[in-house]
C-alpha cells in the first residue's frame, strides 16, 4: 500500500506518542477493509529516543472478508527517522460450516515513517 511519512515535532520532557496511518481499499464506492499502522514511541524533546509497541489497525466492513498472517514491526529505529509496519492478507471468500471457498485473497503492507522537525 506504500509508505507515508509524517513530520513530528518532539514536544519537551519525555512523553508517550502515538502516530497511526491507515489506507481503506473500496468495491465500487463501499469499503471492503482497512490497512493501518499505530506505533508508541517516547521523545525527549530532540528526538525519539524509545520505540515501544507497533499494532495493526485493521478492519473489515464487508461480509466475506477476514484477515489472517498480521505482522507488525519497528523496520527502521532513528532517532530522527523510524518506520513502523503492518502486513497482512486479506481474503474474501465464503465460509460456512458447510462449505469454505476463498474467491480473491490480496497480501498487503503499510509503513508509516517518523521524521523529527529540527
Amino acid at each position: 500500500m506504500g509508505t507515508y511519512t509524517f513530520t513530528i515535532k518532539p514536544t519537551k520532557g519525555t512523553q508517550t506518542k502515538a502516530a497511526y496511518y491507515d489506507q481503506f481499499t473500496a468495491i465500487g464506492h463501499v469499503k471492503a477493509y482497512k490497512v493501518g499502522v499505530i506505533a508508541d514511541y517516547y521523545c525527549d524533546g530532540k528526538k525519539i529516543t524509545k520505540w515501544n509497541s507497533v499494532r495493526k489497525n485493521f478492519a473489515t466492513y464487508l461480509p466475506g472478508w477476514t484477515y489472517s498472517n498480521v505482522k507488525t514491526s519497528w523496520a527502521i529505529k532513528g532517532s530522527t527517522l523510524s518506520q513502523a509496519r503492518a502486513s497482512g492478507t486479506f481474503k474474501y471468500g465464503l465460509n460456512t460450516h458447510w462449505i469454505k471457498i476463498r474467491i480473491s485473497s490480496y497480501s498487503e503492507e503499510i509503513n508509516m515513517r517518523l521524521s523529527v522537525k529540527k
